[in-house]
């Protein structure tokens, strides 16, 4: 069990850190372009702003490398610091996003993919991010599935199943998000999956980035495969021995 140090104080959003952010990104939205963004942390910011979050966050650490095929336990110890509440408040873990942008990224709609880090001299490096949709899959709300059965009507092709018929589509954006974005791109047309984001940056603040960019990619994969993208309630964390929450994973299947 992950223990917080609890004569830590909540922590309130570093100001200066965010002014960073907004000077580095040219007070514009890294992906649409659009003035007057917010600034969105890539590892959310309630993952550590008191002890209690603290404590389910640093418990993760240990289900980390499985579950999300990220090394928490290594060097980016900073994620996860039982000695100091703001360890991921930092300009590396932020970007400047449109509001509407960032709520359906909040929602699980659409993630960002680290692709690649290049040096533009001995200061500053250009790092590329690809901007993707992210498929709506069958709800899962707590179900166990069968990853090893291949036959037809296995969890395991109707998952396959519903990826590929996401890809042959084109990687679309949802339904419910179309009109939400159309007016806001240059060309008013749909922001396109696989867009690529270029941000410049101080080299030593890219590592950390690009970990904080692996985390949230890791994280934002779980949430489709599972049906949680676009889904408020996210996976539940109920007993799946309780008789409800079976009535409710036989409901989704």
């Amino acid at each position: 069990m992950f223990g917080t140090n609890l004569k830590l104080n909540d922590h309130v959003r570093d100001l200066v850190e965010e002014a960073k952010c907004l000077e580095r990104d040219g007070n514009s939205c890294v992906v649409l372009g659009t003035v007057d963004p917010m600034v969105s942390h890539i590892i959310p910011y309630t993952w550590w702003d008191n002890k209690e979050h603290g404590n389910t966050t640093g418990d993760i650490k240990f289900r980390g490398p499985g579950l999300l095929s990220v090394n928490l336990l290594g060097g980016n110890c900073y994620v996860y610091n039982p000695h100091e509440l703001r360890g991921t408040d930092k300009v590396w873990n932020m970007i400047c996003l449109h509001p509407d942008l960032h709520k359906l990224w909040a929602r699980g709609y659409c993630g960002f993919k680290y692709i690649f880090t290049e040096s533009s001299n001995e200061n500053e490096s250009k790092v590329t991010l690809q901007f993707r949709w992210m498929p709506r899959t069958k709800k899962r709300l707590g179900q166990e599935i069968d990853i090893s059965g291949t036959g037809h009507g296995s969890d395991r092709r109707q998952l396959i199943d519903e990826l590929n018929l996401f890809h042959d589509r084109g990687n679309p954006l949802p339904v419910s998000c179309e009109g939400a974005l159309r007016h806001l791109t240059r060309s008013g047309k749909p922001l396109p999956s696989g867009y690529l984001i270029h941000i410049n940056m101080q080299t030593d603040e890219t590592k950390r980035f690009k970990e904080a960019i692996d985390i949230q990619w890791a994280c934002i994969m779980f949430a489709a495969f599972s049906g949680a993208a676009g889904n408020p309630e996210l996976p539940s964390r109920q007993n799946p021995d309780d008789k409800a929450m079976q009535w409710i994973q036989s409901q989704a299947r």
